[in-house]
């Protein structure tokens, strides 16, 4: 075991170098300070293989006074060589972290996500949805639905270019179609068979009920009064000649 040599000093002790260029080296196996070490200056350089640090916590932009960081972005920037430097930082000027290369963005790995806050990778979203999201049937404008599979798919006869809605095929409306502007068919419109309705104030209802006097089952419900039957063509000409 080497020998060990102690000084003690009361009060403090203070070593000062003359002239602005001077250093001071200590060269040993290892140096331990058993007290608190305070270094100032601009730049602390450590320059090891390998720091372990055995603080939970490291603080970056201690001190900082404003309200946020001042510089904009705090963080750590990795050196690599040659190739472009990459850097984790905190960006108040988004409020969110960022992973960059130089200044452009780059790609974080992962492991699969096991809960629902956890953040997701492509191979899990692919996995998820059977396909990687893949569209099939598309073409410009065609509007997409989902699979029984959860797979999109385009639907060739159901378009939409911003302005017109384009059904090929037969169409199912369940409830009221509200339709500002003309209606226009290439084929037939049917009228399923209902009740009176009730007038509506400013707006006149088409319907259809069993056929009546007019023989045509085709009514017409004026925004007042009561409901007219549309006579057919022979039921017109038999009412001509009775009258």
């Amino acid at each position: 075991m080497a020998k060990i040599s102690e000084k003690r000093f009361d009060g403090h002790y203070k070593i000062t170098t003359s002239g602005t260029d001077s250093n001071v080296t200590v060269t040993t196996h290892s140096l331990t300070v058993a007290g608190n070490l305070v270094v100032t200056g601009a730049t602390t350089s450590v320059e090891t293989t390998n720091s372990v640090i055995s603080d939970n916590t490291i603080v970056l932009n201690k001190d900082e006074s404003g309200a946020g960081i001042t510089a904009t972005t705090a963080g750590i920037e990795i050196e690599r060589g040659s190739a472009t430097n990459v850097t984790i930082l905190y960006d108040d000027s988004i409020d969110s972290f960022t992973f960059k290369e130089g200044s452009t963005l780059t790609t974080v790995s992962g492991g699969t996500p096991t809960s629902a806050t956890h953040l997701t990778t492509k191979a899990y979203v692919d996995a998820a949805t059977g396909s990687g999201m893949t569209l099939s049937g598309s073409t410009n404008n065609t509007i997409t639905t989902v699979t029984g599979a959860n797979a999109l798919i385009g639907e060739a006869n159901l378009t939409f270019d911003g302005s017109t809605l384009a059904v090929t095929g037969a169409a199912t409306v369940s409830t009221t179609l509200d339709v500002t502007g003309n209606v226009t068919t290439d084929g037939l419109l049917r009228l399923t068979q209902t009740t009176d309705p009730s007038a509506v104030s400013g707006k006149s209802l088409v319907y259809a009920k069993a056929p009546g006097g007019g023989g045509t089952g085709v009514y017409v419900q004026a925004p007042s009064g009561s409901a007219q039957e549309m006579v057919s063509k022979s039921k017109a000409i038999v009412y001509g000649l009775i009258f």
